[in-house]
């Protein structure tokens, strides 16, 4: 069986999927220590403590707020460099028994459904990961007969799903 679908990219598609990336990476606890430090620093500077604790909190919170805009920062671009050289915006899919492919002005990419580590779905964008990074995949142009495969055969193939 082969399902096809055309999906259509935009800009705020592509930086949902960068979004979504950094906030279930960070996941809330990284928020939480990330807020308790900084409130501990303000807290020390309040009291006006300046020992060299102040300057460690001061760079963990400083080294903490660079990992985590980098963490957006970089796949977003990345992603927005390959939309804005792609002409058509557009691409085809076609989900085989066997894998994915992908097709666009840029080129084809092609993998089996053993390659996909996991997939993270949210209503407005997929993220399929492959090899240590992630593949954006609107879903709004994917029927539920579509969706249904390539779940199962992601699930099939030891990949996991939330």
């Amino acid at each position: 069986m082969e399902y096809h679908a055309k999906v259509v990219y935009e800009r705020d598609v592509i930086s949902e999927a960068a979004r979504r990336f950094v906030f279930r990476s960070i996941r809330w606890d990284g928020f939480a220590v990330f807020f308790a430090l900084v409130a501990a620093l303000g807290y020390l500077l309040a009291t006006g403590d300046r020992s060299w604790i102040v300057g460690f909190v001061a760079a963990v919170v400083l080294l903490m707020a660079i990992f985590g805009g980098a963490l957006y920062v970089v796949p977003y671009r990345r992603s927005l460099a390959r939309f804005e050289r792609m002409s058509a915006k557009t691409a085809e899919l076609s989900f085989t028994e066997t894998g994915v492919r992908m097709t666009s002005d840029l080129g084809q990419q092609e993998f089996r459904w053993q390659l996909i580590d996991r997939i993270w779905t949210y209503p407005r964008v997929w993220l399929l990961f492959v090899g240590g990074t992630y593949m954006t995949l609107p879903p709004g142009n994917l029927d539920q007969e579509t969706k249904t495969f390539v779940l199962d055969h992601i699930k099939q193939h030891g990949g996991r799903i939330s």
